[in-house]
């Protein structure tokens, strides 16, 4: 996981740094933290982050206009807007911000926002998948569908497939299961990733998939769920 802080006064970035690195390490959490200046230095960047503290008043692109720019880049990120301007806070609703902290920050607050955003991390965990023998760490969230074959489970990531040689209950257990359903026997797909569904079958990276007869009502809630929750 990676936190991503921006805020054009030094000064107060750091300050912010220090206080999530205080709570990291007071909840465990495992993240990266970066801080950025300015929103141009984190546009370069921004798909990296799964949580952006973002300032409103900035000179350039300002907050604002960064929380349009990052909702379409990276439409899981979580943007917690900070900021001494409450006038402004309903531009935020173009791009449904998590959580506003007002300034002067408060401790308890920076807490409840990030512990928020971490719990609603959907598909953040890293897996162990192999090709070739050579093991890579992978975020589940990147997995498009997991396919189960005699003996061994394919994990199709982009244009890549990596395997390992275990079974797709075991591999089913593992995933995130706000993200992942299984919709058969023979495959589990990742529901950000369906192209298009129906009651019957689901179109993902260009092929159809059918739905067990008796999964058809659980996929349809798991769906729904994921898409008014996490989307």
């Amino acid at each position: 996981m990676k936190i991503a802080i921006c805020d054009d006064h030094e000064i107060v970035a750091d300050k912010l740094l220090k206080e999530v690195e205080t709570i990291k390490q007071a909840h465990g959490i495992e993240a990266e933290c970066k801080v950025f200046y300015s929103a141009n230095q984190l546009m370069k960047e921004i798909r990296e982050y799964s949580v952006v503290f973002l300032d409103i008043e900035m000179p350039g692109i300002d907050g604002i206009e960064a929380g349009k720019i990052i909702k379409q880049i990276n439409p899981q990120c979580k943007i917690i807007m900070a900021t001494a301007r409450i006038d402004r806070v309903r531009e935020t609703f173009f791009f449904q911000a998590f959580r506003f902290l007002q300034k002067p920050f408060v401790s308890e607050e920076i807490e409840e926002a990030l512990l928020s955003a971490v719990k609603q991390e959907v598909g953040g965990q890293e897996i162990e998948l192999y090709l070739d023998w050579t093991p890579y760490k992978v975020k589940q969230k990147d997995i498009c569908i997991v396919c189960a074959f005699n003996g061994y489970v394919e994990y199709k990531v982009e244009d890549t497939v990596f395997r390992r040689d275990i079974s797709l209950n075991t591999a089913e257990k593992e995933m995130d299961q706000r993200m992942f359903f299984r919709i058969n026997r023979e495959v589990i797909v990742n529901l950000s990733k369906i192209e298009r569904k129906s009651d019957s079958e689901i179109e993902l990276d260009g092929k159809r998939y059918p739905i067990a007869r008796r999964r058809r009502m659980d996929f349809k809630k798991a769906y729904i769920d994921y898409d008014v929750r996490y989307r």
